[in-house]
């Protein structure tokens, strides 16, 4: 379905991970709940340090691939990792507008119809 695509997850607390690796140890060995660790505690100064740990990973990888692809396209719930990517973008200065971004409703597992036909929107599938 998605030949000539390379396809990544935002994996707390890992990073950008290749999907390919996304049900492999260790990134399927957690449950990683944003809300039980970030949402509404960012008034605490370990949240905010592990925040900027885990958007600074999402930083280094975008500095490193960002430029290698030239179509981009995030795939993700209007969520918390929207904005951890968004800031991580930030942090070096890359607008947003530099991708093509599709928002989903609940998790993207359970949004396949939905994936498929944005992606046909922007004339990938």
């Amino acid at each position: 379905m998605l030949d000539g695509i390379d396809l990544f997850v935002v994996s707390e607390p890992m990073g950008i991970v290749p999907y390919c690796y996304s049900d492999e140890y260790p990134v399927d060995s957690y449950d990683y709940n944003p809300y039980k660790f970030f949402i509404g505690k960012l008034n605490h100064a370990q949240a905010r340090e592990s925040l900027k740990i885990f958007t600074d990973r999402v930083a280094l990888w975008i500095a490193e691939y960002h430029h290698k692809y030239e179509r981009r396209i995030l795939i993700l719930p209007k969520s918390w990792h929207l904005k951890v990517y968004t800031k991580a973008l930030s942090k070096l200065g890359i607008p947003l507008n530099q991708y093509n971004l599709i928002m989903l409703k609940g998790r993207p597992s359970n949004s396949v119809r939905t994936m498929r036909d944005q992606l046909r929107s922007i004339g990938l599938y």
